[in-house]
């Protein structure tokens, strides 16, 4: 696989697919169906193992019929606890999701379940298309948590963390339900996000161009050391910059991209992992550690 090659398409997409006016709804909205797709994607396998485990029953049951009403009485059974706006948004999510394979009024079967758990596991596997999105959203909080956190207002930084970690928590699977609270902008966090963002791209951009060089000075693309040496340049830059006091000057900041988006991308259950290369990712987290952002706490892995 090349991956200097997709890691540069990846940089490539997050600056041209990025709009300056657009970029704090793209990242809550990123994030927001990012962690909802995960929650229904796992309702799905919860709502087949329920209704596998009824049909296997010795029990004699009256015939189950595939309906709103059916994936109501679902929902308010296996899920408790959670307010009435919230479970019915989660319903709703839930039963869209099974109308793709069901029909209303048709019976459920342990075939018709099987080709739903299919479909859902088919949307489970990691695509391309998902992890550059998942990286963008990665990448503009490392900025807005980075370089700008303590000139935004408290409120903003308050509802970014929500959403950071909300981003971290949906790799984890460990996610039940999320409250998604309406956010405004201020007028002072739209002009400061406006101001400093050609600052942001001119980072994406450097580290885009970083990235293409180092391709093109590597011939073989199954030695995972040779083609991650960008990584282990910037890290060594950022140690250089650390020891001058310029750890977080927008220097520094083209290198963290380098990096983060390295391991971002190494760490997704798109690529696939053998020995060299879970070695070679092990040493860049460890290594990268000492430079994350204070305010960073998005999971990556």
């Amino acid at each position: 696989m090349k991956h200097l090659e997709n890691i540069a398409e990846i940089l490539r997409y997050v600056i041209n697919d990025t709009q300056t006016e657009r970029v704090f709804n793209i990242l809550n909205e990123s994030i927001r169906t990012i962690v909802e797709r995960q929650i229904t994607l796992r309702d799905v396998d919860n709502f087949a193992a329920y209704f596998k485990m009824l049909l296997s029953s010795s029990q004699t049951r009256k015939k189950l019929v595939f309906g709103r009403s059916l994936v109501t009485a679902f929902a308010d059974r296996t899920y408790s606890g959670f307010s009435d706006p919230l479970q019915n948004i989660r319903t709703e999510h839930l039963y869209v999701y099974i109308s793709q394979t069901l029909q209303d009024g048709q019976e459920i079967t342990e075939d018709c379940l099987k080709k739903l758990e299919e479909n859902c596991r088919h949307d489970k596997e990691p695509t391309f298309e998902r992890l550059r999105e998942r990286i963008r959203a990665g990448l503009i909080l490392k900025w807005l948590r980075g370089p700008l956190a303590n000139e935004l207002t408290e409120e903003l930084q308050h509802y970014i963390v929500f959403m950071a970690n909300n981003y971290g928590q949906s790799q984890t699977g460990l996610i039940l339900s999320v409250d998604w609270p309406p956010y405004e902008l201020s007028e002072w966090d739209r002009a400061l996000i406006t101001k400093e963002y050609k600052a942001f791209e001119a980072s994406l951009v450097h580290a885009m161009i970083e990235v293409e060089k180092a391709k093109k000075k590597v011939r073989v693309i199954d030695d995972c050391h040779k083609e991650f040496c960008i990584v282990f340049e910037s890290l060594e830059k950022l140690t250089e910059l650390t020891k001058k006091g310029e750890r977080d000057s927008i220097e520094s900041f083209k290198d963290k991209i380098i990096v983060a988006t390295a391991l971002m991308y190494l760490q997704s259950a798109y690529i696939r992992k053998d020995v060299k290369l879970r070695s070679l990712i092990q040493l860049l987290v460890s290594l990268y550690y000492q430079f994350r952002d204070t305010h960073y706490v998005a999971n990556t892995k």
